[in-house]
Order: structure tokens, then sequence, then C-alpha cells
């Protein structure tokens, strides 16, 4: 009995058939691309020595065979100068100079002392006037500052005593115009009460019209005893 493929089996088989020679057509294509692409090519190298270029030999110097030998040089010898005989009557001394005199300096011409000192302002001397003074103006003003004395507490406490004499300006009424310390007492305290006492009996009596002087200067003294 023969066997007869049914028409299912043969379109199989050709398939099949088909497939393999695909599968070999594309084995070549691709082992062909990989023949025919040549290696790349490798760019020569060039090598650059860079050491220096060697120098050209130098000729050797010949030494010439009948060179004569160098002369040592001596130093010159100076010459000695001869000595030269003066005689003495060719020697002239030099004339004597007169001493020279002496001049005097001039003097510096006298400053007019007149002139440059000034003059001194006359004052009127003050009048001065004593404890024990009779019955007149200044006695009047001795018992006016005495009506107004005060002994300080810190001078009596220490028991200090003393005289102090002080310069009263006043004007034509009486009236104090200044007050200075003419003659201290020895006391701190003693000497500032002597200063305010003419303050405090101000104004002191009137001087007489024959005082002259729109301000007169008095000295009086302002004692301080303390009782035994």
């Amino acid at each position: 009995m023969a066997y007869r493929q049914s028409p299912a089996d043969r379109l199989r088989g050709l398939s099949i058939t088909l497939l393999l020679h695909v599968c070999a057509g594309g084995a070549l294509l691709v082992g062909w691309s990989f023949a025919a692409a040549p290696p790349p090519l490798r760019a020569p190298l060039t090598v650059i020595d860079l050491a220096a270029p060697a120098s050209p030999p130098q000729p050797e110097q010949e030494t010439p065979k009948d060179a004569p030998e160098p002369v040592e040089q001596q130093d010159p010898v100076p010459p000695v100068p001869q000595r030269i005989e003066v005689p003495q009557a060719a020697i002239a001394l030099a004339p004597s100079l007169p001493a020279a005199r002496p001049v005097d300096a001039p003097q510096p011409r006298p400053a007019q002392a007149e002139a440059a000192a000034p003059k001194a302002i006359e004052v009127p001397p003050a009048v001065t006037v004593s404890s024990n003074a009779p019955d007149s103006w200044e006695g009047r003003v001795l018992a006016r500052l005495a009506s107004r004395k005060r002994y300080p507490a810190t001078a009596r406490a220490r028991r200090e005593q003393g005289v102090a004499w002080v310069r009263i300006t006043m004007d034509r009424r009486g009236r104090v115009l200044a007050v200075a310390l003419a003659q201290v007492s020895g006391s701190s305290a003693l000497d500032r009460e002597a200063l305010a006492l003419p303050h405090r009996a101000d104004p002191l009596p009137e001087p007489p019209k024959e005082r002259g002087g729109e301000t007169l200067d008095l000295v009086v003294p302002v004692e301080f005893m303390l009782p035994r």
C-alpha cells in the first residue's frame, strides 16, 4: 500500500524548508558584512627626539713645536732722586710782621633809663591813728569800730590775742569803699574779724572839711585782748 501525503503535511514541509532557507540566507548575509568591513588603519607614530644636538667636534689645537718659552717680566726699579744742595745764601727769611694792635670794642650806648622808667604815681599818705587818740575825728572812728567789734569764738577758745592794722578807704560821707590788711595779728581768725569790722561799722563818722580829697585812707589798729 503506497504512502500518500495529505495537503497539510505538504504545507508543513514546505514551510519548514522555506524557513531553513531564510535562516541560511541571513547567516550568509551577516557573515559577509563582517568579512566586508576592513579593519581600521592605524596612523603611523612619529617619535621626536628632544635631546640636544651633538656639538660638532672641536679641532684640537696644535702646539707649535718650536714655540719660544715665556719670559718672566720684572718690575721696573724706580730711579733714586738725586739730592740737590741749595746754598744757604739763596734761602731768604720772610720778614717779621709787626704785632697787630688790639682794637677796642665799641662800648654800647647807655639806654635812656630816665625815658624808659615809668613815672611813680603820687599817692597821698594814709593817716595812722593810735589807739590812744584824743577826742577828734580819728578818735570817733576808733570808738565806732570798738562798738561793733566781735571777738571770734575760735580765737577766744585758743586764747589767741593780737593787734591787726587795717587800711580803710572812705568817701566824704564816711562810707567805706575798701578795706585791706596792713599788718597781720598772728591769728587768721583775728585778721578775718579785723577786715569785716569796718564794713559792719559802715558808715563811719564823716571826715572834717580840713581833710581834703574826695576819698581818704585811714590806717587804724584793731586790738583783741582777753581779760586775765
